[in-house]
């Protein structure tokens, strides 16, 4: 019996994984992209730290930069990953080797414009946890452009090498298409803007102006130097 509703419970994911692909993506396209992402799973051991690397990994493929990208643990603080973690994602591109899981920090995490987690029972808990309105909660395995079985996407904790690899090629799948989506509606003005604020902020922060080509050559032809 219990076989049977598993069976019967996939064959409902896989069929309306389509029709939830579509809509978190419009979503996403609608609110663009964000200055914040925290990416959580269980522990911060595997799932989180992992989809964390590869979406800054993503990011700099794209040439997007300005997007602050963390990982963090419903439980557990200080815990390493686990051997088979590190190995899967060096082989992706992922150091996790000198990686420590951190707790969701409640207060902070209301000022995180995306939050991303593994699962519905993971957007429950966080939602509760910070008061965070559902449409700044996405189930990363909605974005999977595979066919799926879960939505969810399974702790491979405690599992053999192959789990992981299967865990972590699903993982970056879906980061990849949320990279994709932010290309598409980041206009590269806007990512001049941002990049320039940022200049700006941190010339503030050092006690001097921002550099400014445009600002500096006008200054110099009204010069005395620059007449003569």
């Amino acid at each position: 019996m219990r076989s049977a509703l598993s069976r019967l419970k996939r064959i409902g994911e896989r069929t309306i994984h389509p029709w939830r692909r579509k809509r978190a993506l419009g979503r996403m396209r609608e609110r663009g992209m964000p200055d914040e992402v925290l990416v959580v799973c269980v522990g911060n051991i595997c799932r989180s730290p992992f989809a964390e690397g590869r979406l800054n990994v993503h990011l700099a493929d794209r040439g997007i930069d300005g997007v602050r990208v963390r990982s963090a643990a419903l439980l557990g603080v200080g815990v390493p990953s686990p051997k088979h973690a590190v190995a899967a994602a060096r082989a992706r591109g992922v150091d996790l080797r000198e990686h420590r899981s951190v707790p969701v920090n409640g207060e902070r995490l209301g000022r995180d414009e995306l939050v991303l987690v593994m699962d519905p029972r993971q957007s429950r808990s966080i939602r509760r946890l910070s008061g965070v309105p559902r449409r700044q909660v996405v189930i990363l395995g909605d974005l999977d452009p595979a066919p799926i079985e879960l939505r969810a996407i399974p702790d491979p904790l405690h599992h053999p090498l192959e789990i992981f690899e299967s865990c972590y090629d699903r993982l970056d799948r879906c980061v990849e298409q949320m990279v994709e989506v932010w290309a598409d509606v980041e206009p590269r003005a806007r990512r001049e803007q941002r990049r320039g604020r940022r200049l700006s902020e941190h010339s503030r922060a050092a006690g001097s102006a921002p550099p400014n080509p445009a600002r500096d050559a006008a200054a110099a032809r009204h010069s005395p130097q620059g007449r003569g």
